[in-house]
């Protein structure tokens, strides 16, 4: 968990939106966090991957975009942010 607080404290705060999104909307998706953050595709899809590797996110879904939210609590996301 040390390694991905580090890592957290080393990215912008649209990374932290992502995870606020993702929790609330109970889905992920680049297309969701596209509309919800006012970013491209590109930035959408890196920060997908960055919630995938901090385990915030599962992995793609077979014939699907969405993908599982892995966090639960707001305690689960405080572990993450701070």
């Amino acid at each position: 968990m040390i390694k991905e607080q580090q890592e957290v404290a080393g990215k912008d705060d649209q990374i932290v939106h992502a995870i606020t999104v993702v929790k609330k909307q109970k889905t992920a998706s680049a297309s969701l966090l596209q509309r919800k953050l006012k970013i491209g595709y590109p930035r959408a899809a890196r920060l997908m991957d960055e919630l995938y590797e901090m385990g915030v996110v599962g992995a793609p879904r077979q014939g699907g975009k969405t993908r599982e939210v892995l966090i639960q609590s707001d305690d689960e996301v405080a572990e993450i942010v701070d």
